[in-house]
């Protein structure tokens, strides 16, 4: 069974049957628990899971790899706390968050910091890209009146 946590994840409509391929999903199978779509960007959505085993980290990384671009978040599981994570261009970053959903910089027992500045620089300006790339997608209706 392994560690499960709760996890969202948003991404293109037309990825969800790729993303699925790297859970084992037959296409077209739902393997998220609910399904949400913005109202103005009915081709973006955001699929939750209640049970993502070690917050699907392997799967994360396979989808990246292939080009899929999302972004998202996990709650804490047995071995590991809540993060934020995004992929964009085949680059797939992770920023450790608080409780409350905050970004934070983790110290280690002797108060250093387990992961830099620039890291977490660079993860906010790859989720930035991500959803501004997700802003450009067209509704759904305009993309039927062009065609």
């Amino acid at each position: 069974m392994g560690d499960r946590c709760y996890l969202e994840i948003t991404l293109r409509r037309a990825d969800l049957d790729r993303f699925g391929q790297h859970l084992d999903a037959a296409p077209g199978e739902e393997w998220w628990d609910h399904l949400d779509e913005e109202d103005n960007q009915p081709n973006i959505v955001t699929a939750s899971v209640y049970e993502a085993n070690y917050a699907w980290l392997d799967q994360r990384l396979a989808a990246a790899k292939e080009g899929i671009d999302f972004h998202g978040w996990h709650a804490e599981g047995g071995e590991y706390g809540p993060y934020e994570f995004v992929s964009f261009k085949g680059k797939h970053l992770e920023a450790e968050r608080n409780h409350d959903g905050e970004l934070v910089i983790a110290l280690d027992k002797n108060l250093k910091p387990t992961q830099g500045m620039a890291n977490l620089r660079e993860y906010v300006r790859t989720l930035k890209k991500v959803r501004a790339a997700f802003a450009k997608e067209l509704p759904v209706v305009r993309l039927e009146a062009a065609a």
